[in-house]
């Protein structure tokens, strides 16, 4: 299938009017870091910035992505994210852990 040149002309243009953003990762976690550290002094378990990433993972996921729904009143043009943070910030410490409990994953209960 060929594409005519007007439609590739749109397509080209359609394009041009599409932001494109581009994220550091390494970016992204020293930022996560600066939020969350101010949390670690009230914290009753070590502040672990690996455990902190997990969870930021896993709520973001209430926001909604390509595969799963939002939750129904978190939405993320309506500051949804920053909204299940600022209560992930103030329930973390009563937790007792991350939100995601620590687990060793890879051992197992082998006898020889």
């Amino acid at each position: 299938m060929f594409l005519s040149v007007d439609s590739w002309l749109y397509d080209a243009e359609r394009l041009e009017s599409i932001n494109f953003y581009l994220l550091h990762l390494s970016l992204l976690r020293e930022y996560l870091d600066l939020e969350f550290r101010e949390v670690g002094c009230l914290l009753p378990f070590d502040y672990n910035l690996e455990r902190i990433i997990d969870d930021f993972i896993v709520l973001a996921v209430f926001i909604g992505n390509d595969f799963l729904p939002h939750l129904p009143d978190l939405h993320i043009h309506e500051n949804g994210l920053e909204q299940l943070f600022e209560v992930y910030m103030k329930v973390l410490p009563s937790l007792g852990e991350s939100v995601l409990p620590l687990r060793n994953l890879s051992s197992s209960s082998s006898s020889s």
